[in-house]
């Protein structure tokens, strides 16, 4: 394992498989290093089925200098059956390949912080042992993380949830929920052909795309300079700096 030797404060990122977990890390990886000063460990789980596009990313000559690539010990995926679950087999590899963390981290030099996804949680006992502070990241919105936290509750106190569907289309404004005939538990065809024609043709539709449009452009405020995801990352990164 090489690691490029450096005065900067130190993190590591731990995604777990799979380019969906890997890139939203990946993106406040490079965040940390270009706009933040820092030197970032970028720990990768890998098995010997290896992903073209993943390795073309993690591997791009274009990555800024003080990103570091570290891939752990890779675990071998063979035995699993084609049928076996997708959460089952990311938790199982995920087990597995994290039994080597703790020596890796200490190799690393102890980095200020971890920080992991959601399917990394073994992560919190191993940084306990070796007093590394472990933040766990959440790429969805606050709104869809407190949900999540709050549904124990909603599921002991309240008969109907709101789902993310009824959300997206009544408060948001970017969906349509279909309607499912009475008596019936899918959608029918004609209502999918009245719902799809109404999204790609009607008036409503052109209001979702401007909606998600101005959406995608605030989302991208946030991030600038100034900007209320930034001046966020600002404050931890300043805590890692004491």
């Amino acid at each position: 394992m090489m690691v490029a030797e450096t005065t900067k404060p130190h993190v590591a990122l731990l995604p777990s498989p799979g380019l969906g977990h890997i890139i939203p890390l990946f993106e406040l990886a490079k965040r940390l290093v270009i706009h933040h000063d820092f030197h970032v460990s970028f720990l990768v789980i890998t098995t010997n089925e290896a992903s073209a596009a993943q390795e073309q990313l993690l591997r791009s000559p274009t990555l800024p200098s003080g990103l570091d690539i570290v891939e752990l010990p890779p675990v071998d995926v063979c035995h699993y059956h084609d049928d076996t679950l997708v959460l089952t087999r990311i938790c199982v590899i995920v087990e597995e390949s994290l039994k080597s963390l703790k020596s890796v981290l200490i190799e690393l030099g102890n980095p200020k912080a971890l920080v992991i996804d959601l399917f990394c949680t073994q992560a919190f006992e191993v940084c306990g042992e070796l007093s590394i502070p472990v933040y766990s990241f959440c790429t969805a919105s606050t709104a869809l993380l407190t949900l999540s936290l709050y549904l124990p509750t909603l599921d002991r106190e309240v008969d109907e949830q709101r789902i993310n569907a009824t959300i997206l289309a009544e408060e948001v404004g970017v969906a349509i929920k279909p309607a499912v005939g009475e008596g019936k538990t899918t959608v029918g065809r004609k209502e999918i052909e009245r719902v799809v024609k109404l999204v790609i043709e009607g008036e409503e539709g052109k209001l979702m795309r401007t909606r998600a449009l101005k959406l995608q452009e605030s989302a991208a405020k946030a991030l600038d300079i100034c900007g209320s995801s930034h001046d966020s990352l600002a404050r931890v990164a300043k805590e890692w700096k004491a």
